[in-house]
């Protein structure tokens, strides 16, 4: 309703002033709110995609899909309300990028980080046998695993030397040169 108001001024009521359209009238502590709310939603979400697994993301790396859905929550509040100053999203964007970078660097360069953090790849198949831990570890089914190899042209389980879920949520499969036709994963 209050966007609608601001929008509804007369023009003799409506002064422009830049430092409002930056700054607004917050008090400078805001900055460091918004850094920590930042903060906590950005680790809130990072744990609930692990947990939601690895399919959650889809195309995306989680990192990469939190940052997406921040990035763009942060700059739509700048463009859509007017009661919002400039420099509130400016601050988000920026804490977001550099949390980012930061998570990058941890994952790249700290060991503890780098296993605990990171996304790797993940074997699912191996031999033509269904890994049911690692299955079971990234939230798929045995379902979900057939429905990936078909998708990669596999008929037969036994077709299948290694295969691993990517972070991305696709599959990479490697094929034995020769193989028993006995399990078909066919619908």
């Amino acid at each position: 309703m209050t966007a609608i108001m601001y929008f509804m001024l007369e023009p003799t009521e409506y002064t422009f002033n830049l430092l409002h359209i930056l700054f607004g009238s917050y008090p400078p502590e805001i900055f460091l709110e918004i850094i920590l709310r930042v903060t906590i939603i950005l680790m809130y979400t990072y744990i609930a995609f692990k947990v939601l697994g690895k399919r959650a993301a889809g195309e995306m790396r989680n990192a990469d899909a939190i940052l997406v859905i921040a990035l763009g929550s942060a700059v739509g509040d700048a463009l859509f309300y007017p009661s919002i100053p400039l420099i509130v999203s400016l601050t988000v964007v920026t804490a977001v990028i550099v949390i980012d970078v930061c998570y990058n660097y941890l994952t790249k360069y700290n060991r503890f980080f780098k296993y605990n953090l990171s996304e790797s790849p993940t074997l699912i198949v191996k031999n033509g046998e269904m890994m049911k831990e690692n299955i079971r570890k990234v939230k798929l089914n045995h379902n979900d695993v057939r429905m990936l190899l078909r998708l990669e042209g596999i008929e037969y389980l036994e077709e299948v030397n290694k295969a691993y879920l990517e972070p991305s949520g696709k599959i990479s499969v490697f094929k034995n040169a020769t193989f028993d036709k006995t399990t078909s994963i066919l619908p």
